[in-house]
């Protein structure tokens, strides 16, 4: 049985999400981004390692922009796509590309249940809220969430995946994946997949 762990009263989300946010342009190292490869980060309890190839990225956003369903802290608060679901989210994954083609993310949790577009649910509270672009049927934004909304996850390592079902005809499909916990991004990473079937991720391992 995996060990659990409360937050505190106050449910700051936990965000894993692919985006790009910050006042004006933030670069990596004044946004808490590890500087090069594979570097690990950690902040508010929540380590992010494992990165391989994905490269941190700077972040845009601005305080009068308005907050969409996209992945994005459009507002620069802290928070990522608050109210476009029900309820209030402990933990979220996100991924958004700017492509047709067909990403899908995957996140394996501590106890090895793995949540996907197969497995919608899990014992843990976490469901995938969008499979965006699937079979190549284009989607706008192109988005995929899933999100905890237990106040009690287990501890451990989340492993993060994202995979190229198919191209669906584009060249190119630059992805970012950001990361944030209970009011703070901790980062943000980004790859570009140039093949179908090309996997990349990240462990997300929460103290």
């Amino acid at each position: 049985m995996e060990s659990r762990t409360s937050f505190r009263p106050r449910a700051w989300p936990l965000l894993l999400v692919a985006c790009t946010t910050a006042r004006g342009v933030v670069p990596p190292s004044a946004a808490g981004l590890g500087g090069s490869q594979g570097d690990a980060v950690e902040v508010a309890g929540v380590r992010v390692e494992d990165l391989g190839a994905l490269l941190p990225v700077a972040q845009r956003c601005h305080a009068s922009n308005a907050e969409r369903c996209n992945g994005v802290d459009d507002n620069c608060d802290g928070a990522l796509d608050e109210g476009c679901a029900p309820g209030t989210s402990a933990m979220m994954v996100t991924a958004s590309w700017a492509t047709a083609a067909d990403l899908d993310l995957r996140v394996v949790e501590p106890g090895g249940e793995e949540l996907s577009f197969r497995h919608r649910r899990t014992a843990s509270g976490a469901e995938l809220l969008r499979d965006a672009n699937g079979a190549c049927a284009r989607t706008l934004p192109a988005v995929e969430s899933a999100r905890w909304t237990s106040r009690s996850l287990p501890r451990g390592r989340y492993r993060v995946r994202l995979t190229a079902g198919d191209l669906c005809g584009a060249s190119a499909t630059p992805v970012t994946l950001t990361v944030a916990a209970r009011g703070r991004v901790v980062g943000a990473w980004g790859v570009t997949i140039t093949r179908s079937q090309e996997e990349h991720g990240l462990s997300l391992v929460l103290q």
